[in-house]
Order: C-alpha cells, then structure tokens, then sequence
C-alpha cells in the first residue's frame, strides 16, 4: 500500500509514502501539512512527508462504517473510527487516549477550537465536550 504526493501541475509524484498494511482506506493530513495519518484493515499509521518515514503505528480494529480519521486543530490527537468505537490517540505515538463506545461508529470531526467534537453512527449523531471524554488508563 502506499500514497502518492503531488504537486500542481501533477506531471510526476513529489514522493510515493508506503504503508504497512495492505490498504489504504483512509487518509487526512495533518493542520500543518507535514503528516500524514493513513487508516487501513490492519493498521493505523501515522508518516512523516520529508523524508516518508514511518512515525508511529498501531493496530486498527476495523468495523464501524468503514474507515475514517480525523487531526485535531492543533495537530496534537487523531480520532478513528474502530469496530464499536470512536478512538482517540496522540498523533505523535498513537497511543490510546480515550473512546466512545458506539454500536455503528462512521465519522468525527474537531470543531476549530477542539473543545467540541462531532460524531457519527447510523443511528444518530452527538456533540460532545472533548474534555468530558473518559482518557483510557
């Protein structure tokens, strides 16, 4: 698996950054550019785009609607979706800091400030307080 970094106007790829899994499923760059956060069937990794290495990674328990990862504003957490679960990590080793159980997890999104976050499952949506978020021991 790998991505593809390209400049305008596309004639030929900047960098081809690979990935450890199989897949790539889903991606999101960091506030600064400087990262990217890929999301695939067996993992969750997190690459530096300057020289493409491989700053942290962790097992990705797949479920929920798919695939989806979110920066915080401040470049400082990721939110994945897992299997029954919204999961929050520190962007810089991927470690579990807290989760929201949810029966079908699809989406989150920071709001610009971080104190809010949105997030999605079929059944409905909430918008919760990132500060009331139970951190993982």
């Amino acid at each position: 698996s790998y991505v593809s970094v390209w400049a305008w106007p596309f004639t030929k790829p900047l960098a081809r950054l690979e990935g450890a899994g199989s897949s790539v499923e889903a991606l999101t760059i960091s506030p600064d550019g400087t990262h990217l956060c890929l999301q695939g069937y067996e993992s969750i990794e997190v690459l530096r785009v300057a020289d493409q290495s491989r700053v942290a990674i962790t097992p990705n328990d797949f479920g929920g609607s798919g695939f989806s990862v979110a920066w915080s504003p401040d470049g400082g957490e990721i939110a994945s979706v897992q299997s029954k679960a919204i999961v929050f990590h520190r962007s810089d080793t991927l470690e579990r800091l807290a989760s929201v159980d949810l029966e079908f997890p699809s989406d989150a999104a920071f709001s610009p400030d971080a104190r809010l976050v949105a997030l999605g499952c079929w059944e409905s949506g909430v918008l919760v307080e990132r500060s009331s978020l139970t951190r993982s021991a």
